[in-house]
């Protein structure tokens, strides 16, 4: 775990090197850590109960339960999302140059704001709705992004690269 001095964990007892385990009874084994740290925030006052294991072991003597205080809002959403039809704003995109190409007739459109704990999880988010909207390409507008988390950006990047391109 990264620990913030002083903090709400460090004061109940969670040290360094402790590994989460779960996060309000949610487990967040295979989670990355932006995904784990946004279970922690939000309902500023509300009961924060954090599951650590002390070392490697995941045997129940060495798990630990830390009760504490949620101090932190969650971040906003950075992405906003809506699926254009032929006839809207965005147009019809045509793919390619080949004679029996049809185009796209509908496309979601994507803005992310920054690169903040949430983006990928919005944005993967955000993503899987268009596609059930019948959404047949995706735009990803990233004007006006001031950027941010790197990590933030490494995970976005997975979205849409092949497994190892990153």
């Amino acid at each position: 775990l990264g620990l913030i001095l002083e903090g709400e964990a460090s004061r109940a007892g969670v040290e360094q090197g402790d590994r989460l385990v779960t996060v309000d009874g949610e487990p967040v084994d295979g989670m990355s850590p932006f995904d784990a740290s946004t279970l922690m925030v939000g309902n500023v006052g509300a009961p924060l109960v954090l599951t650590v294991a002390k070392g490697a072991s995941d045997a129940p003597e060495a798990l630990r339960e830390y009760t504490m205080t949620r101090t932190a809002e969650a971040p906003a959403s950075p992405v906003e999302a809506r699926l254009e039809r032929e006839g809207g704003g965005l147009g019809s995109l045509s793919l390619g140059s080949s004679g029996g190409d049809k185009g796209i007739r509908d496309v979601g459109y994507l803005r992310l704001r920054e690169f903040n704990s949430r983006a990928q999880r919005d944005l993967r988010d955000a993503i899987a709705r268009l596609e059930d909207q019948g959404a047949q390409a995706l735009v990803l507008d990233l004007r006006d992004n001031p950027g941010g988390l790197v990590s933030a950006g490494v995970e976005v990047a997975r979205l849409f690269l092949d497994e190892g391109s990153t």
